[in-house]
């Protein structure tokens, strides 16, 4: 381990007059003194750049005379983050609401699908009658879509949401045919038709 001296002075005070000072690659332990003193105002965690390399000050009133500031080499951390016990609980107070909110979802999804299921053959409605039934299938298919996406979203932190997904998709599954259907008759029989 180095020491401070008059041809080798410390690398972070640059005192030469004792060997106050000790250092090597891993430490350096820079004295306190009345003339010579590391820079005043860092706190443990500052970085100090010497000859090109970045050194942390790790400890304040170290060594043996207890009057060092001790300094590695700095080392980038990556901070984890670590939620606080309310923030913890409050996440879990959204996902709980989350799932309550997206079952009551896939209830009132479940009534507009029966619904829409329930339409009229159109070979046996009026034009007012199929533009009706129609907007409902489309609004049926156009609802599902998203609450099928969220859905997915909820089941990656409950997958209690399972069972629902699957009464979902019960009802879902034949709206995509019901709407195929629709479009395709309308089409077929009627051309383009304004909803």
């Amino acid at each position: 381990m180095q020491s401070s001296k008059r041809n080798n002075p410390c690398p972070v005070c640059g005192r030469t007059k004792d060997s106050d000072c000790r250092w090597d690659n891993d430490v350096i332990f820079c004295h306190c003194g009345s003339s010579f003193a590391p820079p005043s105002h860092l706190k443990i965690g500052d970085i100090i750049r010497l000859d090109g390399k970045d050194w942390a000050l790790v400890k304040t009133n170290s060594g043996h005379t207890g009057l060092c500031h001790v300094f590695k080499p700095h080392r980038h951390i990556e901070k984890t983050y670590t939620p606080t016990p309310r923030q913890k609980q409050q996440g879990q107070d959204r996902e709980q609401y989350l799932f309550k909110e997206s079952v009551k979802a896939v209830e009132e999804y479940i009534k507009l699908a029966n619904a829409a299921l329930e339409v009229i053959n159109y070979e046996y409605c009026n034009l007012k009658q199929i533009k009706e039934s129609k907007a409902l299938i489309n609004r049926a298919f156009d609802e599902g879509k998203e609450l099928r996406e969220v859905l997915v979203g909820v089941r990656r932190f409950n997958k209690n949401i399972e069972e629902f997904i699957e009464l979902f998709d019960e009802k879902y599954r034949p709206i995509k045919y019901q709407k195929k259907a629709s479009d395709e008759f309308c089409w077929n029989h009627l051309g383009e038709i304004d909803e």
